[in-house]
This record gives structure tokens, sequence and C-alpha cells, in this order.
């Protein structure tokens, strides 16, 4: 099969000066640390291969929440986060105020006009997660000036905004993944946003990844040392001190002890540590499910229900504890979640500590 690449170009700028729309870098304008404000920062990728109808990219966001899909579109209310402007949105806008509807090629869309910049459209996946569909490019224009094609002498590139707003005071990291061309695609943690002052520049390239590969790395040795406590937001992994932006806590009726789902993923599969992954946990926004894919293994919680799901067969939970949502997390018991995730659990009721390995 032929290799498929994209190259990222990051360039970080941490300044109190505006910039303009930029085609090669990733710009932030003025300081975005502080929470509920939104993030003005632009992805470029520029494809040096053929990209192929059908092709996408899903960026993944921690600690940055992702605008309403009607602010995305343009079509929010003025009082959201991220709202543009009536009519403005953070989708594609080309000559002529020109919209992508996701099937038009790029023989429809850039001929007969002097631009580069490929059509994109973002589809909100979850309050963490974007999926990005990329009009396709020819292998004889990608990487290539299409001074010959339509006058501009810069090669195709996708600039794409990212529609969030920083949940926490503090870093954010993005992980995407994808396909082009047929091939999965993996790119690791990258973090961004973690100084006011500093410059980055980094070029990144998105290559072919195997399936065997990903098995391999999605199979993480649960080894990690991890302990939360009721009422607190700092999580230990392996002696590290990670913040969480919602505590654990006893619920009320069944008296167990509720733990973010998420976090503590992560957390016992070293997905903080850039390890493991930050994607092991999915979201279904129409049943309330969390499913975590760990491994072979597909694990699942709906919120209301009391019933754990491990690989399609449902298991009563005991006490009468059911998973539940509480501010905007999905909470579960501490000691399910670490038996189905193959860690020894313990519990310290002096001190309100749960234990994992």
């Amino acid at each position: 099969m032929k290799k498929t690449a994209l190259i990222l170009i990051f360039i970080l700028v941490f300044t109190s000066s505006v910039y303009g729309r930029s085609r090669n870098e990733i710009v932030e304008k003025g300081s975005v640390k502080k929470a509920g404000e939104a993030v003005s920062a632009e992805l470029v990728i520029k494809p040096v291969d053929e990209v192929e109808t059908g092709a996408y990219v899903e960026i993944e966001f921690e600690n940055a929440v992702v605008f309403s899909q009607e602010v995305i579109d343009g079509n929010g209310n003025a009082d959201e986060i991220g709202f543009n402007g009536s009519g403005r949105g953070y989708q594609y806008e080309g000559y002529m105020g020109y919209r992508w509807n996701g099937k038009s090629g790029f023989g429809d869309v850039m001929s007969g006009k002097v631009i580069s910049e490929v059509p994109y459209k973002i589809t909100k996946l979850s309050d963490y997660k974007i999926r990005v569909s990329l009009c396709n490019v020819p292998a004889e224009y990608a990487g290539k000036s299409l001074s010959k094609y339509n006058n501009s002498a810069d090669a195709p590139y996708y600039s794409i905004p990212l529609p969030v707003y920083v949940k926490e005071d503090g870093y954010i990291r993005i992980k995407m993944s994808g396909k082009v061309n047929d091939t999965s695609l993996t790119y690791s943690n990258y973090v961004f946003n973690k100084s006011e002052n500093d410059s980055v520049v980094t070029t990144e390239e998105i290559t072919e990844t195997t399936t065997e590969e990903v098995t391999k790395n999605e199979n993480i040795s649960k080894v990690n040392k991890v302990s939360v406590t009721i009422g607190s937001c700092n999580m230990s992994v392996n002696g590290n001190n990670i913040e969480i932006d919602v505590p654990p806590y006893i619920q009320s009726g069944s008296w167990a002890t509720l733990v973010p789902l998420r976090a503590v993923s992560i957390a016992l599969t070293d997905g903080y540590s850039g390890k493991g992954s930050i994607n092991i946990v999915s979201w279904d926004a129409d049943t309330k499910t969390a499913i975590i894919k760990s491994g072979s293994k597909e694990i699942s919680f709906t919120a209301g229900s009391g019933y754990v799901n491990i690989d399609g067969e449902e298991t009563l939970m005991e006490n009468g504890v059911k998973a539940e949502i509480s501010e905007g997390r999905m909470f579960v018991p501490f000691r399910v979640l670490g038996e189905v995730l193959g860690a020894e659990v313990d519990w310290d009721s002096s001190t309100k500590t749960a234990y994992y390995n």
C-alpha cells in the first residue's frame, strides 16, 4: 500500500499581540490559560501525498471543551462561548463565502480561484472531540504549487481552527487519529499553551500505522499505582500529582465511592505520561454510555444503570450502586472500575482514599 503522510506544522506564539490568519502557524492570541476563554488557534495540515474522498482526522482535547455545533456552524447564540457573530462560525469559508458541503471534490471547489486552502468540515462528536472531514487532494497536486492549476503559487493545505474553550487554567493537550486512503492514522499527544512567553516550532508526520502497532500501543500493562481521595481533585499516578476536574464522592443511597471514569481509566493505562492512550474512553451521547477499550476488552457503563457491560455481557453491580453523571463527568464505583481494568484495589477508610495496584 502506498505510504500516506500528512505534515503538521505547529508554531505556537504566546504573546499579547494580535496575529492574522496564517498558513504555517497555530497562533494563540494573548493568554488563553484562563478557564472559560476561547482558544484562538489553527491546526495546519499539508498533505504530501494523495488525500482521497472520505478522509478525516479526529481531534480529542484535554482541558478544553468543544463549542456547540451551532456555534461551530455560525448559528449559535450571542451568549455562548466562542460565538463569532451571526453567520460566522468555524467551518471552512472560501471564495464568495463558499461553505463546503462535505461532498464536492477538489476539482469542483479549487479551480477558477487563486486559492490554496482546501475545504474541511468540522463535526462535534462530544464535548471533548471533533471530527474534521477533509476535501480530497489529487496526488498530482499534493505538496506541489498550484500555479498551473489555478494560478496559486502555494501548495494545497488545510487550516483548521480549534473550536474549543479552556476548561481550567493551564495547558491543553490534543491527540489525533483518523483515516486517509483507507489507512488508519495515529498521532502522539501534543501539548500546547504551557507557557505565555515561549515560542515552539514543531513539525510532525502522521504515517501509516498497522493494526499490530495499534494493538500493541493500546494493550498497555496496567502496573501504575493510582490513588484518589474523596473530595479531592488531586490524583496520584506513580507518585506524581495529577489534577482532575471533579473529585470522587460518596453516592447517596448506595454509599458507594464513585470516581471519575475517564480520569482513572487514563491513569491506569499511563495515558497521562504519553505512554498510553487518552483515547481509551469514548462517549455515546445518545445512550449516555462511556465505553472503555483496553487491549482486546470492551467495557461500558451507562448513566442510571446498575450494570457494567464487559464484552457484551452485563453484570449487576453490588449494593444498588449505579453509574451516574455529575458535573459533566461519568462516575462509577471505584472497585468495579479497577477490577474490570485488571487492577488490584484497596480502600483506606481513615483517609477515604481508594488505591489501585
